[in-house]
């Protein structure tokens, strides 16, 4: 279980990638923002697995992929343990991104 000031700290973060999305400094949605950083921190995955730690239709996550796909930040890959399903991981340019969230 996360102690309190790491969940201090993710809260305090996440509170700082929600203003600057509000304010115009990413060129992401907030959903965009947390399937980027859910892929960052825990990929590669399935979509279903993403749509699940956010609580929403993979159709959603579906599409958030695929924008993000198309700039560059995920691509898919072969699921090693399942050849009819894909992963979605993090580029360089994704993780470049995410670390970006962290900096003032």
């Amino acid at each position: 279980m996360a102690s309190e000031n790491q969940r201090g700290g993710r809260t305090q973060a996440l509170d700082v990638i929600v203003e600057r999305v509000r304010a115009g400094a990413f060129e992401f949605t907030l959903r965009q923002c947390a399937i980027l950083r859910i892929a960052a921190c825990k990929g590669p995955l399935p979509i279903g697995a993403i749509a699940r730690e956010l609580a929403v239709d993979p159709v959603v996550v579906t599409r958030g992929v695929a924008t993000l796909e198309r700039q560059g930040h995920l691509t898919k890959i072969a699921n090693p343990h399942d050849r009819r399903s894909t992963l979605v991981k993090v580029t360089r340019a994704g993780e470049s991104e995410v670390a970006a969230w962290h900096r003032p």
